[in-house]
C-alpha cells in the first residue's frame, strides 16, 4: 500500500506538466446567408513540414466528421504559387466537388523550444533538490480558412481566421479545430 501512495504521489504531479497546453483561436469572418449543402468536399492546404503535419491530422479528423455526416472529402496538399494554386483549384471544379476548403498559412509558422525548471515534490524526494531542465516544441501558425462553392471560386462562402500554438503533439489542436470548423459548418447549415 505504501509503494502505491508513494508512486501517486512521485507520478501524478509529473503528469500535470508533461503537456504543453494547447491554444486555438478561430473567429468566423465571412458567412455567406444563401445556404449550401455539402455532399463532397475537396480540402486544400500548403505551408512548412510542421505545418503540413497538422494539417495532415486535422484533415484526417474532418475526414471522419464530414463521413459522419454523409459528405464524401478529400485532402490534397496545393502549390505554392497562386498559378499552382489555381490550377488545382480549377482541376477540383471539374472533378465535381460541390465545395473547396482552403487553409492558406498567414506569415511564416514557428517553431521554437522552450526550456524551464522545475522543482517539484517528486524532484526534490529523487534528486535530494535538484531542479531539473525540462524543455518542448512549440508550433505557431495563423491561417486563413475559406470554403469556395464549386459554382463560384472567385467569392468565399464562409470563411475564418485560425490561430494555432500547440506543443509537438498537434493532435489536441486539430481536433479543437476540427470540432469548432464542423460546429459552424452545422450551425450556418452547410451540414445536415
Amino acid at each position: 500500500m505504501r509503494a502505491i501512495i508513494l508512486f501517486l504521489v512521485l507520478s501524478i504531479p509529473a503528469l500535470g506538466f508533461s503537456q504543453y497546453s494547447r491554444k486555438v483561436g478561430f473567429e468566423e469572418l465571412r458567412i455567406d446567408s444563401t445556404a449550401i449543402w455539402l455532399d463532397s468536399v475537396l480540402i486544400l492546404g500548403t505551408g512548412s513540414s510542421a505545418t503540413r503535419i497538422f494539417l495532415n491530422e486535422l484533415t484526417g479528423l474532418l475526414n471522419d466528421k464530414f463521413k459522419s455526416s454523409k459528405v464524401v472529402s478529400i485532402y490534397r496538399e496545393f502549390g505554392k504559387t497562386d498559378v499552382e494554386t489555381a490550377a488545382i483549384i480549377d482541376s477540383a471544379r471539374k472533378q465535381g466537388y460541390d465545395a473547396i476548403l482552403v487553409f492558406r498559412p498567414q506569415g511564416k509558422s514557428t517553431m521554437f523550444t522552450d526550456a524551464h525548471y522545475e522543482s517539484m515534490l517528486s524532484t526534490v524526494i529523487l534528486n535530494g533538490g535538484v531542479r531539473q531542465a525540462h524543455s518542448h516544441s512549440i508550433y505557431e501558425q495563423d491561417f486563413k480558412v475559406v470554403l469556395f462553392s464549386n459554382k463560384d471560386t472567385k467569392k468565399a462562402v464562409w470563411s475564418a481566421a485560425l490561430s494555432v500554438e500547440t506543443g509537438r503533439s498537434v493532435s489536441g489542436a486539430a481536433r479543437k479545430t476540427a470540432n469548432l470548423i464542423i460546429s459552424s459548418f452545422e450551425k450556418n447549415r452547410y451540414l445536415q
